[in-house]
């Protein structure tokens, strides 16, 4: 009997260690030392970027090769974003900023239609 219970906890153990989404990873976008981590869970994503100075965690969902995204904390919370990320492939995709809402006078002037490429590292 104990043989039996050792055997399905290995089974049930092993199965969950494998249960990371296509996407989970680390990611760098391209040229920059700005990284993002990717923790999906069936059709909700978790995106985090993180910069020198600054960043942020966006929650949504995906669909297909596609999740929409919206800013839910970070530094500089007085930015509302919502984004688009769509996956090239396993280890390419690429950030679209479709909103930004500021309080803040012109803090949204450099990431409106801004587009990014990120590469998975890990």
């Amino acid at each position: 009997m104990k043989k039996l219970i050792s055997i399905l906890l290995l089974s049930i153990v092993s199965s969950l260690s494998f249960a990371a989404g296509d996407y989970d990873g680390i990611w760098q976008a391209e040229n920059t030392s700005v990284f993002a981590t990717i923790h999906q869970n069936e059709d909700s994503l978790v995106f985090v970027i993180l910069g020198a100075d600054e960043w942020s965690a966006l929650q949504g969902t995906l669909q297909g090769s596609q999740a929409s995204l919206s800013k839910v904390t970070g530094s500089g919370n007085s930015i509302g974003l919502s984004v688009e990320l769509q996956f090239e492939s396993a280890t390419k995709l690429t950030l679209k900023v479709l909103t930004c809402n500021s309080i803040i006078e012109n803090a949204c002037d450099n990431l409106e239609d801004l587009e990014v490429l990120f590469g998975r590292i890990f």
